[in-house]
């Protein structure tokens, strides 16, 4: 973000680091310097005082590259938690290509909602048309190609989840963050899947070889109960080449497979 070729890497990370969060939440505080770069509160405020430049929209991105920047940061502090490590090998995502686009005025409002626990008002296109709502976000979610809200709606007064790209406006609501205890989210099941026999033997062999699977010939997901469905959906989805690759193995799997399908034929 400079061209200047005295300025080193370390400056130009926590140049980014603010103009960034200027930009996608809306303001940066010192104690976020601190946090982010293990500097004193001296350091953080003189960081602060030399970093008056905003953004243009061009230089700040998209806000599906600052999604995927924050889902591969979660991906990189899962294993090695703060470090920050470039290895000088980049890797071509073409899910990029496919995944639904996410409007950048409405990133910038919910990013800081999901940071600081607030409430949101939204205009969100549902199988029935679009209606208002007012949420509390509490957690960001990557699946299926697309991003997720996992949220409380005060309307209908459960938890819920939201699709960032049918989102079409929002603002901050004057209600107060709710979040209540959510079990779907705290509890973790076990899905099972099998190869599907009616497969080729080759292509069997071929899935047999490319996932991990137990002796009995299972390929186990454990994953949060209030993402098993998407689980379900995306491992026994039909595709192009002919049948499924994936059946359910165990009857929690048969069972939340048997959900999805009747709520698909209720449309």
């Amino acid at each position: 973000m400079t061209d200047d070729p005295g300025v080193t890497g370390e400056i130009l990370r926590r140049r980014a680091f603010i103009q960034l969060m200027a930009h996608w939440f809306g303001e940066v505080k010192a104690a976020d310097i601190q946090q982010a770069f293990g500097l004193s509160q001296a350091q953080a405020y003189r960081c602060l005082a030399a970093m008056n430049t905003p953004l243009s929209e061009e230089g700040a991105g998209s806000a599906d590259m600052m999604l995927a920047h924050l889902r591969a940061q979660s991906l990189s502090n899962h294993a090695w938690k703060d470090l920050g490590l470039d290895f000088r090998v980049s890797v071509e995502d073409a899910d990029l290509l496919t995944e639904r686009r996410v409007q950048a005025h409405i990133l910038r409002v919910l990013l800081p909602a999901l940071q600081k626990r607030r409430a949101v008002l939204i205009a969100y296109t549902g199988r029935k048309g679009v209606s208002e709502r007012i949420i509390s976000p509490a957690h960001l979610v990557h699946v299926q190609s697309r991003y997720h809200l996992r949220a409380w709606d005060h309307t209908a007064r459960k938890h819920k989840d939201f699709v960032l790209s049918r989102i079409t406006e929002t603002e901050p609501a004057s209600e107060c963050f709710t979040y209540p205890h959510d079990p779907d989210w705290a509890a973790f099941i076990l899905l099972r899947f099998k190869v599907n026999p009616a497969l080729p033997a080759a292509l069997r062999a071929a899935l047999a070889q490319e996932w991990e699977l137990t002796k009995d010939g299972i390929r186990e997901c454990r994953c949060r109960k209030a993402l098993s469905r998407y689980v379900v959906r995306r491992m026994t989805e039909q595709t192009s080449l002919g049948p499924r690759r994936w059946l359910p193995a165990d009857e929690t799997t048969q069972s939340l497979c048997d959900q999805i399908a009747s709520q698909q034929e209720a449309g």
